[in-house]
This record gives structure tokens, sequence and C-alpha cells, in this order.
């Protein structure tokens, strides 16, 4: 790959771009261009100028560093909060001004979820070598409607363990309903086995339909109960065929297990704690696409707190 022919967009804030560091490593001038952009508006405006079969890359500084609030890796978390990846069709790559090479590790500490991230004289030689693939302008099959109509299915189904039940109906009332703002009726959970997918038998056909026809997104509750429930694994089993995206299929954690409980059939996503706060949220903010953009994310901060207080006082 000729770096002469490829725009770099760095995610970053203006501060930490323009900084002497920073500006001797980013690769001025080993590229066509370099372009900080600090938020999805910045990205439209400077990919509009992009003539078309033009080769890009998209760059997000992870920045490790605390802010004034104690907060790490914000510059990861605005990143995702703003859906560039999701609403280009494009993925972006990690970068640590680090001189580690590449790295994996938990961009979250409270999170399971690891990344891949590169220094920056290893993400220039990976675009060279082609280790890290350039889009093409014009050719990313870019979702231009609104983001609430990427995902026309807006069922949520919640598999788990009948022995579980509190739990699910809780979090349904607090995170999926108060929260979300979800309607009653777009949720089904199988209450009890005679509702679930019966082991050797045929789906129910009401449930079959809302499988086949209007699940967008399937939770499950993983705790013992459901790893030894076949009707749960069925769910399981059907969820992963039928979803659009593999990040509509959500595994929930239950502690005080761990991710040991994740199916062998889900491998790409660690989970997410049913008792961590950031974790919950993430349950929205990578899914702005599924769940519009009339959430008010200080009632769900608020209904999510509520769900883990509870989740505590119920396991002590």
């Amino acid at each position: 790959m000729n770096l002469k022919d490829v725009v770099v967009f760095y995610f970053d804030n203006y501060e930490n771009f323009f900084a002497n560091h920073t500006q001797s490593v980013i690769g001025k001038a080993l590229y066509k261009d370099t372009i900080l952009i600090q938020n999805k508006n910045d990205f439209e405006k400077e990919y509009s100028k992009l003539e078309m079969n033009t080769s890009y890359v998209l760059v997000c500084h992870v920045i490790h560093s605390e802010n004034e609030m104690g907060l790490r890796h914000m510059g990861y978390k605005k990143f995702q909060s703003e859906g560039i990846e999701d609403d280009f069709n494009i993925k972006a790559n990690l970068v640590s001004s680090g001189d580690s090479g590449v790295v994996t590790h938990n961009i979250y500490k409270n999170e399971q979820e690891q990344k891949f991230v590169h220094s920056y004289p290893k993400i220039h030689d990976n675009i060279k070598n082609e280790i890290i693939p350039v889009n093409i302008k014009g050719q990313e099959n870019i979702n231009t409607s609104k983001t609430e109509d990427k995902n026309s299915k807006k069922g949520v189904f919640l598999s788990h363990s009948h022995h579980d039940l509190e739990l699910v109906n809780k979090f349904k009332e607090l995170v999926l309903e108060l929260g979300l703002g979800l309607n009653s009726k777009d949720i089904m959970f199988t209450s009890n086995e005679s509702f679930g997918i019966p082991a050797g038998t045929n789906i129910p056909k009401d449930l079959e339909n809302f499988l086949k026809s209007e699940m967008g997104l399937f939770i499950q509750f993983l705790t013992p109960n459901y790893e030894k429930s076949r009707i749960c694994l069925n769910e399981e089993g059907a969820a992963w065929c039928l979803v659009d995206d593999e990040k509509y299929f959500i595994p929930l954690i239950v502690p005080p297990h761990n991710h040991k409980l994740l199916s062998w059939i889900k491998t790409t996503d660690k989970g997410i704690k049913i008792n961590n706060r950031d974790s919950l949220m993430n349950i929205y903010v990578h899914r702005k696409d599924f769940f519009g953009k009339k959430v008010d994310e200080t009632r769900l901060l608020q209904k999510t707190e509520e769900f883990i207080e509870y989740f505590k006082i119920k396991n002590t």
C-alpha cells in the first residue's frame, strides 16, 4: 500500500492532536493527509470532501491518562458514543502513544471486553503492509438513513431459567421499560419451562413467529440455572442463527459467576456484568441504532443504578 494515497482520520481532542509529541508520531509526512475529527459531525464534513474511491483509515486515540474526574480511556468512550462505525459501516483502529508495539488489554477497568491497541510506529507499518485494511470511499455500504431505522425488528427476547424469574422481571421493569423506554408488548420472555423451546419438540408457533419476524435483540441471563436448562440452550442456539448482527446477541453475566458460563458459540463478546453500571449502560451505548435517539440517558442511568442496588440487596 502506498501511504501517499491514504487519508487518515484521527479521532482525538484538539489539545492532544496538536501537541508536539503527537504531531511527531502521527505520520503527517507519510500520508496524503492526516485530519483531526472530534465528533461524528466532523467526520461527516471531512468525509464529504473526499473524492470518490479515495483510500482512508479511521484511527481513534485511546487516551490512557485520567481526566479531572479520574475516568480513564475517555477518548475511546467518547468515540463509541458517536456511533461513527455503525453509521458508516467501517471499523476504527485504536492507537496508543505508548511504544509497546501492540497491546491487548481492557479498555474499561470494569469491563471484560478486550481491544487490540496499536502503537503509532506499528500502525503506520500495518497500514503500509495492508495488515490494517483501508476503506474506499463509495464502497462502504454507508447507512444514510436515520439510525433508528437500521434494525427494523424491535422485539426483545429475554432468555432465562424460570428459577431466575424475579431477577429478570426486575431487569425488564427498571432497565428496559423505565430506563430505555421499551414497550412491554415488544418484550417476550419465558416465564416458565412450558413457554420455552422444549428439547425434541417443535417450537411453539407464536414464539417461532416472534423469533423470526420480530426479535431484534436477544438477551440471555447467564446463571448456573441457565447452563443446566436444555430449553435455555435451545433458545440460545435459535437466536444465534436468527439475529441480524452479533452485537444484538447480549450475554448478561450474573455474579458471582463469570465469562466461563458463556456458550462456545459466543466467542467475540465476553459478556456484560449485570451488577456493573458502566457495563449495563453499554447495552445502550453500543446499540443506539436499535434503541433510537429518544432515550433519556439521565433517567437510564438512574434506573440502572436502582437495579444494581436491588441486585446488591438481594445478594447480601
